[in-house]
């Protein structure tokens, strides 16, 4: 090769290099994020609540993790008591008002079981539960069994 032939084929490969964009000398790179979405939680399913003897006003509410969205760090127990209002004669509707008391059990992973407190006796509840992961708090599970404290 002549010394013409060479300098035309370094000429064409920097013309080749400059047209695919490769920097004649290194250049500080830059930092790429990314955004990756956390997951959503889902609600608990299967609550079930027992009472473990009669003359007690606390009672175990149990729930099966979700099956997708965790991991899951936290769970939130609620009670729900039952009342009745009376829309017409004859007519009684009965609703769900949750309220207090309320348990959160934390952990990695977290238990699936809470034992609830100050119930009143004679006082028909359900409970719901709702999970947290990190991509925040899931609505509230399907309501448990109806528990009379006794």
């Amino acid at each position: 090769m002549t010394l013409v032939g060479a300098v035309l084929l370094l000429l064409l490969l920097f013309i080749t290099l400059w047209e695919i964009g490769v920097p004649a000398k290194p250049q500080a790179q830059s930092v790429i994020t990314a955004f990756i979405p956390l997951p959503m939680a889902e609600p608990p399913t299967g609550v079930v609540a027992v009472q473990a003897s009669c003359n007690s006003t606390k009672t175990t509410v149990r729930w099966r993790i979700p099956a997708t969205g965790g991991p899951y760090t936290s769970y939130t127990a609620k009670t729900g008591e039952l009342t009745n209002s009376v829309r017409s004669v004859g007519e009684i509707l009965t609703s769900t008002v949750y309220g207090d008391p309320t348990y959160t059990v934390n952990g990695k992973p977290a238990p699936t079981t809470a034992i609830m407190v100050g119930l009143e006796k004679g006082t028909t509840y359900t409970f719901s539960v709702t999970a947290q992961n990190a991509g925040g708090e899931s609505t509230r599970s399907l309501p448990s069994n109806l528990l009379t404290v006794c």
